[in-house]
């Protein structure tokens, strides 16, 4: 049974488990994927009119990815550890051990780079609707901002923790480059769309 066929309860059971898999990325995933589902359902409340359409077949699309990707982050992992475990007895073993490990590792950082950068995608999108929300939906608004928050924080991590394996340093240092730039301008907009919610709500911090 794939990660995404668990019950919520048997999904939070898995994570705690002294198992390899799921771990931080399948995490960081499902964070991106209740965010995006937040506002997707922020989108379907507020769509009166039939003028955020395109917004939620976006966002519908967003959700979906972001889904898949629990999965795909548990079998990346898998991968690298079957890679590991390859014989190295010979030369021979050595160097395609070598190369099935440093695959893995590439696609074991390409799948949480896909999911900050998919969480990411959302925020043109919260932005649009934070004017025309609901007022009694406004808290919702500012959940989903803090659920994407911690799927882009989370995401990176393990984007750092797979390209400091990778002996492809210019394939590393692009992809990091590229992350710690989507991580830190859309951290710095959702922070700011959750104090302005927070605000609203009567915060007096």
């Amino acid at each position: 049974m794939s990660l995404t066929e668990l019950s919520l309860e048997s999904f939070i059971n898995a994570l705690s488990a002294r198992e390899s898999v799921p771990g931080g990325g399948s995490a960081a995933a499902s964070a991106g994927a209740m965010g995006v589902a937040l506002l997707l359902m922020v989108a379907k409340y507020t769509d009166d009119s039939g003028k955020f359409k395109s917004i939620i077949d976006a966002l519908e699309d967003e959700k979906n990815s972001l889904i898949l990707l629990i999965n795909r982050d548990a079998e990346a992992f898998k991968t690298v550890m079957e890679a590991y475990k390859l014989p190295k007895n010979t030369d021979e073993e050595k160097k395609l051990r070598e190369e099935k490990v440093q695959a893995a590792l590439r696609e074991a950082a390409d799948v949480p780079y896909d999911t900050l950068r998919t969480s990411a995608l959302a925020i043109k999108y919260i932005e649009m609707l934070e004017s025309d929300c609901k007022k009694n939906m406004i808290s919702d608004l500012g959940v989903s901002a803090s659920l994407l928050i911690s799927a882009i924080e989370s995401a990176y991590l393990n984007v750092l923790i797979n390209v400091a394996l990778i002996r492809d340093k210019e394939f590393a240092q692009a992809l990091l480059t590229d992350a710690t730039s989507i991580k830190v301008s859309s951290i710095k907009i959702l922070e700011h769309i959750f104090k302005r919610v927070e605000d609203s709500l009567g915060s007096s911090s």
